[in-house]
């Protein structure tokens, strides 16, 4: 059943965050309250793994976008976690202002507060628990402070509905074209509807490309559909005629009316500029050397979180310079993230992920995924534009020297190039 999958899915998320939580010494008031979101949406979902449930499909598709938006948003405050605590101890981020992290963490605990609602109104309009198997009619398994509050949203149910709060979160614009084209009710759509209404809102062609990429930054974390939240957290304060206007025609005007962003304010930047994310930085001495002595400056980070919030907060340096001549990106395939400690997970396709990140939100310097054994899982570089993976230590050194001599048509290292093992 996909409501199984997806809420197993979610729990490991919780799971993750809880332990790295427990590992802190210190914690802050807003990571508490994060916390103990985290651990009420796992003791909701956890007896999923455990009951044997029947529903009918109707309610299995209720419950999996409501699942599904709340993981969504799980997945950027473990991010945004990530980043919290880094910001301790490496001094390449000094430029994330202590304030401006704790802001989006705040963000994200009304957004998990407000998922967490709309969850528990679904399990009460649905009536999920009232359809358990034979045996288990008589009690859900839930926690009594689980239960009670699935009983109170239940109680409520005649008047309430899963109505998204537009409002704070969305501009003008984007709040009427959810009410009007999506539904005031809906919490959660997927892709293929969303374009359809999203083409008939705009009034103009939008092609393929246009809207691929478009889905690309929505679904950053690939949750199957588009939520009120990661619709807003795409847009950024953005007006959406605006958000829409640049991915039109994209293959021509790749950054039409891109959006302002504030002064750069770590000038130290400079161009040529390698952009490595990698878990395990000592294994690329030796490259990260050589590109140094070519005159590269060398910007090292351990985790896709740590890269995307480089990236958000050097915006305007990155725009101003998104070529193959003056910017490149080198990645993992495969890398523990989450935590640098005891409690990581292996995030097998943060290459992906980061591919995803960077041509959803148009930028369109190169990127080689460079791994290991790992190389034969990277056919995916082939569905992105100036993507490529190796496994060979020459064609990164060419890959560096390129940039190196402010070269933006090489092409040898583009594409997917299967290791081959001889027996």
């Amino acid at each position: 059943m996909e409501v199984i999958s997806v809420a197993a899915t979610v729990i490991s998320i919780c799971k993750a965050i809880k332990t790295w939580v427990d590992q802190l010494e210190q914690r802050d008031v807003i990571i508490r309250e994060i916390s103990s979101l985290v651990v009420q949406i796992h003791d909701i979902l956890e007896p999923f793994t455990n009951l044997n449930l029947e529903f009918d499909q109707a309610g299995e598709l209720q419950l999996s976008q409501s699942i599904r938006s709340i993981g969504d948003v799980l997945e950027k405050t473990r991010e945004h976690m990530i980043v919290w605590k880094y910001k301790k101890s490496q001094k390449l981020l000094a430029f994330l202002k202590p304030a401006t992290l704790i802001q989006r963490l705040q963000d994200d605990e009304k957004q998990l507060s407000r998922q967490l609602l709309i969850l528990l109104t679904s399990f009460a309009v649905v009536g999920y628990f009232k359809n358990l198997s034979e045996g288990q009619k008589s009690s859900t398994g839930l926690p009594k402070d689980v239960q009670l509050s699935v009983e109170l949203a239940e109680a409520g149910s005649a008047t309430s509905t899963l109505v998204p709060d537009l409002g704070p979160f969305m501009d003008d614009d984007a709040a009427k074209f959810w009410r009007d084209f999506v539904g005031l009710k809906v919490a959660f759509v997927s892709y293929d509807l969303f374009l359809a209404r999203l083409r008939t809102w705009y009034g103009k062609p939008l092609s393929d490309v246009s809207t691929s990429h478009i889905i690309m930054c929505l679904d950053e974390f690939n949750i199957g559909g588009v939520t009120p939240d990661n619709l807003s957290r795409a847009l950024n304060k953005e007006n959406l005629q605006r958000f829409v206007d640049r991915y039109v025609d994209i293959g021509e005007r790749r950054l039409l009316e891109a959006p302002a962003a504030a002064p750069n304010a770590m000038r130290e930047w400079r161009i040529p500029l390698l952009i490595w994310i990698d878990d395990c930085p000592e294994n690329n001495e030796w490259e990260v050397d050589t590109a140094r002595g070519m005159g590269i400056q060398v910007i090292q980070l351990t985790s896709t979180a740590l890269a995307k919030a480089w990236i958000e907060d050097n915006e305007a340096f990155l725009r101003e310079n998104d070529d193959g001549s003056r910017i490149r990106f080198i990645t993992d395939n495969a890398r523990m993230e989450f935590t640098p400690t005891k409690g990581s997970f292996m995030n097998f396709t943060a290459g992906k992920n980061f591919l995803q990140y960077l041509r959803g939100h148009l930028y369109k310097a190169p990127v080689l995924v460079y791994t290991g054994s790992s190389i034969n899982y990277t056919q995916y570089v082939e569905q992105y534009e100036s993507a490529g993976s190796t496994c060979v230590a020459h064609t990164c050194i060419g890959y560096i020297t390129n940039l190196a001599n402010r070269r933006n048509a090489d092409t040898e290292w583009r594409g997917f190039k299967k290791l081959v093992l001889w027996s």
